[in-house]
């Protein structure tokens, strides 16, 4: 009768240790986030065939982040885009919308991997692309990539970012 009381505390024991260091895990996880996240604040651009793409993020508050892209060629917008990354039930959405022929098109990405340097989100029931990913190198350069199945074919783009520096 001890030995099995004290296999009981040592079971209950062990699974308390378990949850502890789950919950610590998880508390670590959340910190290192929010830290990823915030990288993202500032206004990025990047030079492409068409012209200018131009990335804008902003910090509304703990939870949420506004953004907008833009693709420009001289005076011209050739894509517009609003984006917005929010934390849902303790991990982030990455949230899309755009007009494509007077429709507005909305997508919703999840937050798949994050480390100290790399945020992905994911949706793999959207058309293209069904992976986003930020990849950051430095505090004022970072890799924007695209990509996922199209037809059939994996395809990714690329879009090397230099964070503008306001004077």
């Amino acid at each position: 009768m001890i030995n099995g009381r004290i296999s009981l505390i040592l079971y209950m024991n062990l699974i308390l240790r378990i949850v502890v260091l789950c919950l610590a895990i998880s508390l670590y996880s959340c910190k290192n986030q929010d830290a990823v996240i915030m990288k993202m604040n500032g206004d990025w651009k990047v030079y492409v065939n068409e012209g200018q793409m131009k990335e804008c993020w902003k910090m509304e508050n703990a939870n949420v982040y506004n953004g907008n892209c833009v693709l420009m060629n001289n005076e011209d917008t050739l894509f517009f885009e609003t984006m917005k990354i929010y934390k849902n039930l303790g991990s982030y959405v990455y949230a899309t919308s755009f007009l494509l022929k007077g429709e507005e098109h909305k997508t919703d990405f999840y937050l798949k991997k994050c480390n100290n340097h790399q945020l992905v989100f994911e949706n793999k029931t959207h058309d293209f692309p069904q992976v986003i990913s930020y990849t950051f190198f430095t505090p004022d350069s970072m890799l924007a990539t695209i990509g996922g199945k199209e037809k059939d074919t994996m395809r990714y783009e690329y879009f090397p970012m230099k964070k503008i520096i306001s004077q």
